[in-house]
């Protein structure tokens, strides 16, 4: 979505629901969430919003999306989801009561008003704002209170990760830093024409415009362009450039837009605001859609069916290429084998040359050299290798072993092998049929195809022993927070808890926290970005967690004993909750943790 896209999808939705009432929001998978609204004509529709950083979409829907909120959830195990919560317990039966488009921005930011039981929860805020960032990878919802400070988001943003601009609770909310360009709002006919004037022909024109002016894109600084080049005639190039750009800015002050999806000549789609006319060979025509949120949806169907097949077919050109290279690997030491076996009647020849000369030989000599009594004229020599730990008559016995080995053999290698160069014809033949496919109702066939033949294995296959539901892993014995530098922070509430989170959950590059010489929780930081060194900020609220949830609770300050996952282990047999640490560092806190509930 560019600008012009974000200003059109804003204006429908401030017609559409302002006033609407928002009803219990939920998270469909870890990027997308939902909002169900009740409209002031009593209409229930659905707000949808992806934060993918592939293809982040946001767009209004009247039937509800997908399936039943509880079991869908119930089957992520995303019931306690500390961001869902937080997020429900904020917008639900909050009030729409404006949404405001950033000019030229991909952000929209809707004002919602709080009723008395949601004010009991978020303190005296009679007003949060729920911020819309759709901007590829950095996409994100934000929840802020009326004095600008962050209460949660979808992506959580800390220092390590962005040392300018932070998405954390109790931050104040900034807006993402803006390039060094021109505002397209501000550009009167004569500022423009001043701009123009850096043009030094080293770029193309719509390079140009598009590294000078904010919001635009090189799409649309194409466009400007294409529609210049009509204006030429009637006046200089970059009169016309002016008269073109005015065009399009109009479309955007007025809001005059007919939104739609382009098909571009390399393949790929992308959202427009209103028709271009820009002489571009597509596969398919431009289609124009009533508003921009059945544009974005279409999109975002297709979308996600080109993600279903590249990902499919990327799973089924790995399997394959993983069979094809272990078949590969049989093929080639099965040549190797009817290498030698084919040289079966040279180990008897060598067997009987060693017997022939075996009252020469003595017992130490790592060779033989003698005349090949198999020669027909007897003049050709040979050297015969010996193993010096042998006698003559052993090493002889050794060369018709191998010789009776390789003749038995030599009929079986050679039925493998030609089975064997069978299935790599066949793997390579499916090979190709999978690169070449681009129907996911084909690749699905393929896929089941390809199970049926034992080539690659099916999901059951490669699960065999699925866990019984007593040995399910349930967050209901774990607690959540989130630390000041976005980490996450999670606490046995008991010892089936304990033993889930260190035993099941833990990974090696996690931190884990046990109060010193006291009973009470494992408390475990996660690290999925596997940093070398924890921040300092989040140990210590870490380390109040695990004094809190102890016996040391009621104690002015408490010994608490931290290391990585990788230098804790449980020793076998070991009652619930026992440790060891083969390394671990000790820090004093108070056991308060206010600062995260």
């Amino acid at each position: 979505m560019d600008s012009f896209f974000v200003k059109a999808l804003g204006l429908e939705l401030q017609s559409a629901i302002t006033g609407a009432r928002i009803g219990k929001p939920w998270l469909e998978a870890p990027y997308h969430i939902i909002f169900p609204l009740m409209t002031r004509g009593g209409s229930r529709v659905y707000l949808y919003y992806s934060c993918h950083p592939a293809f982040p979409v946001l767009y209004l829907m009247e039937e509800r999306p997908f399936g039943k909120e509880k079991e869908r959830n119930k089957a992520r195990g995303q019931q306690n989801d500390q961001v869902q919560v937080l997020i429900q317990k904020y917008l639900t039966g909050s009030v729409i009561a404006e949404i405001q488009v950033i000019n030229m921005e991909r952000i929209l930011i809707f004002r919602l008003h709080l009723d008395n039981s949601q004010r009991d929860f978020s303190g005296e805020h009679a007003e949060i704002n729920l911020i819309f960032e759709i901007m590829g990878r950095n996409a994100n919802v934000i929840l802020t209170s009326d004095q600008g400070l962050i209460l949660a988001a979808l992506r959580y943003v800390p220092a390590y990760k962005n040392r300018y601009r932070q998405i954390l609770p109790g931050h104040a909310y900034r807006f993402p830093p803006k390039p060094a360009k021109v505002d397209p709002l501000s550009l009167t006919e004569e500022s423009f024409s001043q701009l123009l004037e850096a043009y030094d022909g080293t770029a193309s024109w719509p390079n140009f415009l598009q590294q000078k002016i904010a919001g635009l894109d090189l799409l649309m600084a194409g466009e400007i362009c294409q529609r210049a080049e009509s204006k030429d005639k009637l006046s200089d190039h970059k009169r016309a450039l002016w008269m073109a750009f005015s065009e399009i800015l109009d479309i955007y002050r007025k809001g005059t837009f007919s939104p739609g999806i382009l098909y571009l000549e390399d393949g790929t789609m992308r959202l427009f605001s209103f028709p271009l006319e820009q002489q571009l060979r597509r596969q398919l025509p431009d289609r124009i859609f009533e508003n921009a949120s059945q544009a974005a949806r279409q999109f975002g169907k297709i979308q996600h069916e080109k993600n279903a097949v590249q990902e499919l077919r990327d799973h089924l050109t790995q399997r394959i290429h993983l069979a094809l290279d272990k078949a590969k690997a049989r093929q080639s030491a099965l040549e190797e084998d009817l290498s030698r076996a084919e040289q079966a009647d040279q180990y008897r020849k060598q067997g009987d040359i060693i017997m022939a000369y075996v009252h020469q030989i003595k017992k130490g000599m790592d060779h033989l050299e003698a005349r090949d009594l198999f020669d027909p004229q007897q003049k050709a020599s040979i050297t015969i290798p010996l193993d010096p730990l042998l006698t003559p008559a052993q090493n002889a016995q050794g060369y018709y072993k191998k010789y009776t080995k390789a003749r038995k053999s030599l009929e079986i290698i050679r039925q493998r092998l030609v089975d064997v160069q069978k299935e790599v014809l066949l793997l390579s033949s499916w090979q190709s049929r999978v690169a070449a496919e681009s129907s996911l109702a084909v690749l699905q066939e393929l896929r089941d195809a390809l199970q049926e033949e034992g080539i690659i294995q099916s999901e059951e296959q490669r699960n065999p022993s699925p866990q019984k539901p007593s040995e399910k892993l349930s967050f209901k014995d774990i607690r959540r927070y989130v630390s000041v530098d976005g980490l996450e922070i999670l606490v046995g509430k008991n010892d089936r808890g304990n033993d889930a989170l260190t035993c099941k959950i833990a990974r090696k590059d996690d931190l884990w926290f046990h109060a010193q010489d006291a009973a009470g929780s494992h408390v475990l930081v996660r690290n999925p970005d596997r940093l070398p060194q924890i921040p300092y900020p989040t140990i210590v609220q870490a380390a109040s967690l695990a004094a809190f949830f102890s016996k040391a609770r009621n104690d002015t300050k408490a010994a608490v004993a931290y290391a990585f996952k990788k230098y804790v282990s449980k020793p076998k047999g070991a009652k619930p909750g026992l440790v060891v640490m083969t390394q671990k560092t000790s820090i004093l806190v108070s056991p308060d943790i206010r600062d995260l509930q």
